[in-house]
């Protein structure tokens, strides 16, 4: 049987994160206009790498722009 599950683009790792509600639906409501609410977490925490001159922008996962909308007809 094949594999199944989205294909990996990166070697990852699954981890939990615990936080308030309150931050969880604004990052919900954050992702809807950008990306997933993951894209939008690890966006996060490149920015703060970058910052931080530990990560080179050549190096993010993601494009800085974020995805078009899509037409309606």
């Amino acid at each position: 049987m094949g594999k199944v599950g989205r294909p990996k683009l990166e070697e990852s790792s699954i981890k939990a994160v615990r936080m308030p509600v309150r931050l969880w639906r604004l990052l919900s409501k954050a992702s809807k206009e950008y990306r997933t609410r993951n894209e939008l977490i690890v966006r996060l925490v490149e920015d703060h790498l970058v910052k931080k001159g530990l990560l080179s922008d050549s190096k993010r996962k993601f494009p800085i722009e974020p995805k078009k909308k899509r037409r309606t007809p």
